[in-house]
């Protein structure tokens, strides 16, 4: 689930607003305002969060600081992963994009919406929100670690890769206008077109969003995998998606710089031959977009520009010029 708001409330000493999704007995999921849930006391200007289990054990995420709730209200996105129990804290920019605050683990459970503010020193303390909305993704991502976001972010809790910048998603920007906007990230390292095809329906189709973006994989080339079973694979997802009601939008891989391991030279003429020569055989996508043409030089490999030291993986530069020029063909 994603839990969409805009909350201002006081911010003197001693206040503490917050969020909650109250499951069954000791079951909690809270955003606090003001509050940090690592040391369990007020800090204005702070915004944390926190999940309780059953059994009354809290787990805490970092405080994210610098908020002046009291006359800037905060606009946030409480998203539950449950592929890798965790709960994430997004912030709104006001350009439409997201920006990552801190995660905690979760366990998923189902509950009530409520809101609430206390203060040690008295009675005056307030909370008000603009909206408060559950709801499911309109928009997810599924692909390898190009879509995880490499070597600098996962949504794997325990990876402690939080640098949300080295990801599309953060660059993407789509629909700026439109209040559920964000792009669920469901990359998973190293996995080829046909294990992304094997969990589309439980990490895509089940959570019925608006569009999907499936990217090629980049690791089908080293798993030695031929062009007809790449095809299949891909083909096989985007028939699913389309069967779900469910656009797919196809990414292009990325073909790797000369500075990668292996043969450079036989992997872009892997990745280029397929999207040249074999993308013609693919149908039902509502879109391909080549994201390999805003990070490529005139020899066709990965500007190193663009990339991270392995030769593979985009640096946030890369990142930067692939989600703006998505944002350029969806919205």
């Amino acid at each position: 689930w994603l839990i969409y708001g805009s909350v201002r409330c006081r911010a003197s000493a001693g206040d503490a607003g917050m969020i909650q999704l109250r499951g069954t007995g000791n079951l909690r999921a809270i955003l606090y305002f003001n509050f940090s849930a690592t040391s369990n006391t007020s800090q204005p200007g702070t915004v944390s969060v926190r999940y309780i289990n059953s059994g009354g054990t809290a787990t805490n995420g970092p405080n994210i600081t610098g908020f002046s709730t009291a006359t800037t209200a905060v606009n946030f996105l409480l998203a539950f992963n449950s592929s890798q129990n965790s709960l994430t804290v997004y912030l709104r920019q006001t350009d439409g994009s997201w920006v990552f605050g801190g995660r905690c683990a979760c366990i998923y459970f189902a509950g009530d919406l409520a809101f609430s503010v206390n203060s040690s020193t008295d009675n005056a303390g307030w909370i008000e929100f603009d909206y408060l909305t559950v709801c499911k993704p309109n928009f997810i991502a599924i692909g390898d670690s190009i879509i995880q976001g490499s070597t600098l972010f996962s949504e794997e809790l325990a990876s402690g890769l939080t640098n949300y910048e080295s990801t599309l998603m953060k660059h993407a920007g789509i629909y700026p206008s439109l209040r559920n906007n964000f792009i669920l990230n469901k990359g998973v390292g190293g996995e080829s077109s046909t294990q992304i095809n094997a969990r589309l329906s439980a990490d895509v189709i089940m959570n019925t969003p608006q569009l999907c973006f499936l990217e090629c994989s980049t690791n089908d080339y080293g798993m030695a995998l031929s062009y007809a079973t790449r095809t299949a694979n891909i083909q096989s997802s985007v028939s699913a998606l389309v069967a779900a009601n469910i656009k797919a939008v196809l990414l292009n891989s990325l073909y790797g710089a000369t500075t990668a391991a292996g043969n450079p030279t036989a992997r872009r003429d892997y990745y280029w031959n397929w999207w040249q020569q074999q993308l013609s055989g693919i149908t039902g996508t509502s879109a391909r977009i080549d994201i390999m043409s805003r990070v490529r030089e005139s020899s066709g490999f990965l500007n190193t520009c663009y990339v991270q030291g392995d030769g593979i993986h985009p640096n946030v530069t890369g990142y930067t010029h692939i989600g703006k020029y998505i944002a350029r063909q969806v919205s």
